[in-house]
């Protein structure tokens, strides 16, 4: 299938469609408690990190684990 032909276009519509017709998120209620458990021995994880949970980050980028670092 080539990118940007009618057929492509066509389902891309009906993706969209069957994503707003049974739409499992609703952004309406606010901000769900996450529970986060972080050893003592892991440092550079801030509070400012922990706020931000989207679907789109996934659960884990937006914490930056690739700045963690584990004091003895």
């Amino acid at each position: 299938m080539v990118p940007g032909s009618d057929r492509y276009m066509e389902l891309g519509k009906e993706l969209v469609k069957l994503n707003l017709e049974n739409m499992t998120i609703i952004g309406t209620i606010g901000e769900l408690p996450k529970p986060i458990i972080v050893s003592n021995r892991l440092h550079n994880v801030t509070q400012d990190h922990m706020s931000t949970a989207h679907f789109n980050f996934g659960y884990s980028y937006a914490f930056r684990g690739d700045q963690w670092y584990i004091k003895e």
